[in-house]
C-alpha cells in the first residue's frame, strides 16, 4: 500500500469493524445505511486525496518557461482546495514565477484542474440540478448528494460559465460522417418561445410597456391589461432524417386519433443539434443554422427543407440565408395554427361537437390536398 492511500485504507478498516460490531448489529438497516452513506463519502475522498497526493509536487525544475516567453525561477509550494463530489480536497505543489507575471502551476495544468475551486464533475452537477428548478432547490439537493454547500451565486457563475462553451463545442465537434449518405433530408426548424423574465433584461420596447401597464394591483391583471414581461427566445434545430410520406388523410386520421391500420414508425433524426438564444436575434439564429447546415451538407448532396410556424420575419430570413447560401430550400409552414382556426370557425356553424369535428376534417383534408406536390 502506497502511503498516500493509508489514510484511506485505515477509513475502510475502521468501517468495516463498526458495521462488524455489536453495535451494528443493533441497528436497523435504514441506520446502517445512513453510516455507510456519511462515512463511506468521507472514504471516498480520502481515496481522491490519496490519489492527489501520490501524483506529487510536480517539480519541474530550477525553472519554467510560459507561453508568454517570460522565464519563471522563483518556486515556492501553494496548497489548493478543489471541491469534489465527495468533499474537499487539498492540493499541494510547486509555483512558478516572476515579477509582473502571472505564477504557473504544472500540476494543474497535469490534472486539468479548473480555474475556479470547483471540480469539472462537480461543476456538471451544479449545471444539472439548477435545470430542475430554482437555484436553491439545486444547491440544497447537491448539499445532500455531496456535503458540499455551494452559494448562489457561485451557482449562477458556474452556469453562465458551463454556458460560454456551447458555441465554441460544436466548432469543434466531429461527425459521424459515414452513416450521412443514408439520411437523403437535412431539416432546419425555427421558433420563438417567449420567456418569463425579470424587467432589467426585457427589450426596450417590451421594457416600456411593462411600465405603462403598471397597476395597483399586483396579483392580478387589469381588463385589458399585458404582462409584457416576456422575451422572445429564439429556438433553432438543424438534423437529418429520411423521408416519411402520409397522405392526407393520413395526418388527419391521425390528429383525430382514429387508427386505420396503416400506421408507420417515424424515421429518428441524425446528428441532431438544438439551441436557443434570448440574445441573438432571429436573423442571427438563421444564420447560425445555415452554417450548421453546411457542415452536415458541404457537398449539397441532401434536400434541404425548412419548417417553421408561418412567421412571415422568420420565412424572409430563411430565404434570404438561403440566397446567400445558394442552396434551394423548402419551406414547410405548421398547419397546426390554422388548424385551430378552423375549429373557431366550426362554432358559427354547429352546435354538436360531431358535426363540427367532420366539417374540420373535410376542410383540413381539403387544405392538405391543396398543398400536395
Amino acid at each position: 500500500m502506497k502511503a498516500a492511500f493509508v489514510n484511506a485504507e485505515e477509513k475502510f478498516f475502521q468501517l468495516s469493524e463498526l458495521l462488524g460490531s455489536s453495535e451494528a448489529g443493533k441497528m436497523r438497516l435504514s441506520e446502517v445505511e445512513s453510516t455507510v452513506n456519511g462515512e463511506g463519502r468521507e472514504l471516498l475522498r480520502l481515496l481522491l486525496q490519496g490519489y492527489v497526493d501520490d501524483r506529487g509536487l510536480c517539480d519541474m525544475g530550477e525553472k519554467v518557461i510560459g507561453s508568454d516567453g517570460v522565464v519563471r525561477s522563483h518556486r515556492r509550494v501553494r496548497d489548493r482546495e478543489m471541491k469534489t463530489l465527495f468533499g474537499a480536497v487539498i492540493i499541494k505543489r510547486i509555483g512558478y514565477s516572476h515579477p509582473g507575471a502571472n505564477s504557473l502551476f504544472p500540476k494543474d495544468g497535469l490534472l486539468n484542474l479548473p480555474k475556479t475551486s470547483y471540480s469539472f464533475n462537480l461543476q456538471k452537477l451544479v449545471a444539472e440540478e439548477s435545470l430542475r428548478g430554482s437555484f436553491a432547490e439545486g444547491m440544497e439537493s447537491i448539499r445532500r448528494m455531496t456535503g458540499i454547500t455551494i452559494p448562489k451565486r457561485q451557482a449562477e457563475k458556474t452556469l453562465l460559465s458551463a454556458s460560454g462553451d456551447f458555441h465554441s463545442f460544436y466548432e469543434q465537434k466531429e461527425y459521424d460522417t459515414r452513416r450521412r449518405a443514408d439520411y437523403p433530408l437535412l431539416i432546419l426548424t425555427m421558433d420563438g418561445k417567449g420567456m418569463s423574465m425579470r424587467k432589467d433584461p426585457l427589450r426596450r420596447i417590451t421594457g416600456k410597456r411593462a411600465e405603462s401597464n403598471q397597476t395597483g394591483m399586483r396579483r392580478r391583471l387589469s381588463p385589458g391589461e399585458k404582462k409584457n414581461s416576456k422575451r422572445m427566445a429564439a429556438v433553432a434545430s438543424v438534423y437529418l432524417t429520411d423521408r416519411f410520406v402520409r397522405l392526407p388523410e393520413n395526418i388527419v386520421g391521425e390528429l383525430s386519433g382514429k387508427k386505420d391500420g396503416t400506421e408507420r414508425k417515424r424515421p429518428k433524426s441524425f446528428e441532431k443539434r438544438v439551441w436557443a438564444s434570448l440574445e441573438h436575434s432571429f436573423e442571427k439564429i438563421t444564420g447560425e443554422m445555415f452554417d450548421e447546415a453546411e457542415n452536415k451538407d458541404p457537398d449539397r448532396k441532401k434536400e434541404w427543407v425548412a419548417l417553421v410556424g408561418g412567421d412571415r420575419k422568420q420565412i424572409r430570413y430563411l430565404a434570404a440565408e438561403a440566397e446567400k447560401h445558394g442552396v434551394g430550400l423548402t419551406i414547410v409552414c405548421d398547419f397546426i395554427h390554422m388548424l385551430e382556426y378552423l375549429w373557431k370557425a366550426s362554432h358559427a356553424f354547429f352546435a354538436e361537437f360531431g358535426k363540427r369535428e367532420r366539417w374540420v376534417e373535410e376542410r383540413l383534408s381539403g387544405v392538405l390536398r391543396a398543398g400536395q406536390v
